[in-house]
């Protein structure tokens, strides 16, 4: 099933899936939906590629969320993840997230049950309220490596893998007109690793990826004046 280049926005739950063998959701905008934004329930295989993923959930709630994944495998990419309860959360699955961008969430990451791997690459994770919490039992490893993170250091629970970029300003565009584009200065610029399964060709507005010596960490790739 492949759900593609929609508005999905103002209803209870944007977009929910359930015992789905083979799920692909991309290049939507999913905005405003009261509970959640994206919801996948106990499907085998999920890409979540390409989509602006903002605002769902009744204010700030933390127990409301922009994606959700729960007994699920999944590859998210290229993914904007804002101003949601919780950016993402992952309940019993296994997760490859890269080049994304969570941003601005009252939690950006949200892990429970986790008994496998979530792999955290290229992405940016910035101005969340909390970055990371940790819920019931914790047996599995979550890595993170070639990122902008916003704290100091990781939580303990998280395995800092190198190459990680602390508390520094990933300088996007405009930021408080919601233009996470990278500006010229930007730490994010060709800090990212190549060397990721499902690397992607284009970034979230469509230009091609790998414009300079590596690809840039986070959902855009920065193209003026290269």
């Amino acid at each position: 099933i492949e759900i593609f280049e929609n508005l999905i926005e103002n209803n209870k739950k944007g977009i929910s899936a359930r015992d789905i063998s083979k799920l692909t959701i991309n290049d939507n905008v999913v905005s405003n939906n009261g509970s959640g934004g994206i919801i996948c329930d106990y499907c085998s295989q999920v890409e979540i590629s390409s989509n602006e993923i903002l605002s769902n959930g009744y204010g700030l709630d933390s127990g409301t969320y922009g994606l959700y994944v729960y007994y699920c495998k999944s590859n998210v990419i290229n993914n904007l993840i804002a101003y949601n309860g919780i950016g993402v959360v992952s309940y019993a699955s296994e997760m490859n997230l890269s080049n994304c961008d969570i941003i601005s969430n009252e939690i950006g990451l949200y892990f429970s049950n986790i008994d496998n791997s979530i792999d955290i690459k290229n992405s940016i994770i910035h101005n969340n309220n909390l970055i990371f919490e940790l819920a019931d039992y914790y047996s599995g490893t979550v890595e993170i490596s070639y990122c902008l993170v916003q704290d100091i250091i990781l939580a303990p629970e998280l395995t800092d893998l190198g190459n990680n970029i602390f508390n520094v300003d990933p300088l996007f565009a405009d930021a408080v007109n919601n233009n996470y584009q990278l500006s010229a200065d930007s730490p994010c610029i060709d800090k990212g690793t190549n060397a990721i399964d499902s690397l992607p060709e284009s970034d979230l507005l469509g230009n091609s990826r790998i414009v300079g010596s590596a690809i840039d960490i986070g959902a855009y790739e920065y193209q003026s004046g290269r």
